[in-house]
């Protein structure tokens, strides 16, 4: 690559850390600090020469931006979902960057109603995420702004019958809320400081927000809280957990002014989550069950000395949710890395599985908010099979197709294909990749690859269908997703055998995937991209000092880069969230073995590949300091001629900016500089 500026040097000013007898100097530690003028100039100086170096590939961004867009429909609209007496849906109009929410009464039949144009309260924002939740009667409408991405909300009611929006506002509100039944209360959580959700209140609508009763006030730094309401809507319940264990309390509906009662108390290490049905409450734990059982309890003794088993374990699948209705009960497994689901008839406890017709795939749940139905809908998708929405019939054991999204410019899935194979780890366990690519593509060790993984948290790698892939498949690329441990696709164990004390796991797993995929001859060494974000960040960023010769470039999207300094920052919001999966610090033992493979401490002068690293400056996950300081560092040790950029979003967060043409524009920018990275102009 060429430039005609050169990059940005940041200013050293080392600050001194002693630990277990251990010192560290960080001599970017000033970046900290977002409210110094320098150093939003120093992140103004790095967009500028990202701008700078980006011309070099202008064409090519804006060539890859029109084939997203001639691949998907601008004017589109969801299939409804029954909520109440009400079908609620969205449309998707032509230069629109968001969605138009619409409703029918009783029938898909009657006549549409406006509820909310999401693109009237975006207006010039770079950011707007917007959830709304319909009061009972549906009379109400209670809409959730983020205007940053820092998952702070205002919380605006609107009258669905006038269309008026009240001048009632409840401020800095978390991530979840609920009505009670009579619409004259609603429950939600307050963000204490930064994302962290600590607090939950009772609103009585019509008052001022300073009047709202606190109903619980979480202490522990590691915890943060959620509200939800059974199916049924008899219960109210307050979880509150963390990595490793929950807690859950409850109010019955019929006292929604009471307080809420315990459902069974804290052990650290169990997790359980409670719904509901007639008598009973359903349990879904990991008490003596590392992959999750589902048991039962009264609803009058919640005790765990009470619970019985309705569902065991399966050591081979773990039970990842639970969906109940009046008669039916379904269970999400996932095991071998696929999704599963389980119907179980609650009048005679019959099960069956709902089958799925490829090999490799993605299905969830979807808008499941009726209680007294026959009918679980749930939303399935592949590499090549576009995001398809069915209705299960649990009765007759069939699904019933409602929506299959289109792809246009003459898509056809059966120019591609999709397979599952398996890289030998350093200690002998097999590691599934999922990968896609176009039929007849030589198999030969000359094709580019794009690989990307997570193996965080328990959280999986979802096989998704996207048309911007198509930009890759068609120039050669294999697209590959390294389903490596510290995710959750084989079972609790193997979250667990990439966490903590065993993180280093994660990172062995996926050079085992680079290696496997040289060496079946999918791809060659140096010709191969690899993408993350978040902890996967943190993935790239110790696979980069570990092994920077097996990839061509990486993109590094909000990176977590800088982990014993945030872990020992008890100022960072959600520090002391990420105990459980990183480690304490102040253990010695954890100190240096989070130190051996963070990716900010283990620098060290050589020769990286070609990087792009984005950061948001409203980021509360990962602050925006953290890849700032990655890539100070970065410049001034490695050794190489490759491009190393920085891409900070000034008016954004985590996810980056939020209308769906500012998404296909990012993702061709991405694009068109790894395409440019392999000597593409086209």
């Amino acid at each position: 690559m060429e430039n005609h500026i050169k990059p940005p040097t940041a200013k050293i000013l080392p600050v001194e850390s002693i630990h277990h007898g251990d010192n560290r100097v960080d001599n970017y530690a000033w970046m900290h600090d977002l409210k110094d003028p320098e150093m939003l100039g120093y992140l103004r100086k790095e967009n500028e020469y990202t701008d700078c170096v980006a011309r070099q590939f202008s064409g090519l961004k804006e060539k890859v931006y029109n084939e997203f867009i001639s691949k998907i429909v601008e004017d589109d609209i969801t299939v409804p979902f029954k909520r109440g007496n009400y079908f609620y849906f969205m449309k998707e109009e032509k230069g629109k960057n968001y969605q138009v929410h619409y409703r029918k009464k009783n029938s898909e039949d009657s006549e549409e109603q406006l509820i909310l144009d999401i693109n009237e309260i975006a207006g010039e924002l770079a950011y707007c995420s917007v959830i709304y939740v319909p009061s009972p009667d549906g009379r109400t409408l209670a809409v959730g702004v983020d205007r940053k991405g820092d998952h702070s909300r205002t919380i605006y009611f609107r009258n669905l019958t006038t269309g008026e929006t009240s001048k009632e506002t409840l401020s800095n509100v978390g991530w979840s809320w609920e009505w009670a039944p009579d619409d004259k209360f609603l429950y939600y959580v307050k963000n204490e400081r930064g994302n962290m959700g600590k607090q939950v209140f009772r609103h009585i609508m019509g008052q001022d927000q300073n009047n709202d009763e606190l109903l619980y006030q979480e202490k522990d730094d590691r915890f943060w809280v959620d509200i939800t309401i059974s199916k049924s809507r008899d219960y109210i319940f307050l979880t509150s957990g963390c990595m490793n264990t929950s807690e859950v309390s409850y109010i019955d509906v019929n006292n929604p002014q009471g307080k809420f009662k315990l459902f069974n108390k804290r052990t650290e290490g169990l997790r359980y989550s409670v719904e509901q049905n007639g008598g009973k409450f359903y349990i879904l734990t990991n008490y003596n069950a590392p992959n999750y059982r589902v048991m039962t309890t009264p609803v009058n003794n919640t005790s765990i000395e009470n619970w019985k088993e309705f569902v065991p374990e399966n050591p081979a699948a773990k039970i990842e949710e639970m969906i109940i209705f009046k008669d039916y009960l379904v269970l999400n497994e996932r095991g071998e890395g696929l999704t599963k689901f389980r119907i179980i008839n609650l009048s005679n406890n019959q099960a069956h599985y709902v089958k799925f017709p490829e090999p490799v795939y993605s299905a969830f749940s979807d808008a499941n908010f009726e209680f007294d139905t026959k009918y679980f809908r749930y939303m399935y998708m592949s590499f090549i099979t576009p995001r398809t929405i069915f209705d299960y019939d649990m009765e007759k054991g069939e699904s019933i197709l409602l929506k299959q999204k289109e792809v246009r410019g003459g898509y056809n899935k059966d120019n591609y294909m999709c397979e599952r194979i398996y890289a030998k780890a350093h200690d002998g366990v097999m590691i599934p990749i999922s990968l896609v690519y176009k039929k007849g593509l030589p198999h030969d060790g000359k094709n580019p690859a794009y690989l990307y993984s997570y193996g965080s948290y328990g959280i999986s790698s979802e096989v998704w269908f996207t048309e911007t892939r198509f930009s890759l498949l068609d120039r050669g690329f294999v697209y590959a997703i390294a389903h490596i441990r510290g995710g959750g696709e084989m079972g609790e164990e193997w979250y667990n055998n990439g966490k903590l004390l065993n993180k280093k796991n994660t990172f062995y797993d996926f050079i085992s995937c680079v290696e496997h995929l040289v060496k079946t001859k999918y791809t060659y060494k140096k010709g191969i991209t690899a993408m993350a974000a978040s902890a996967g960040g943190l993935l790239l960023g110790a696979v980069a000092n570990m092994r920077p010769d097996l990839f061509r470039c990486l993109v590094l999207r909000v990176p977590g880069t800088d982990v014993l300094n945030n872990l020992f920052d008890g100022t960072i919001e959600n520090s002391a969230m990420h105990f459980n999966e990183w480690g304490n610090p102040v253990s010695e033992e954890y100190y240096y073995y989070i130190k051996s493979y963070s990716p900010y401490d283990n620098i060290i002068y050589q020769e990286y590949p070609h990087m792009l690293v984005t950061a948001g400056l409203y980021d509360v996950n990962v602050h925006c300091f953290e890849p700032a300081k990655y890539v100070a560092k970065l410049r001034a040790f490695k050794k190489d001629e490759n491009e190393l950029i920085l891409k900070t979003e000034m008016e954004a967060a985590h996810f980056g900016p939020s209308g769906r043409y500012t998404f296909y524009k990012e993702a061709a920018f991405e694009y068109a500089f790894i395409l440019n990275c392999f000597g593409y102009k086209e």
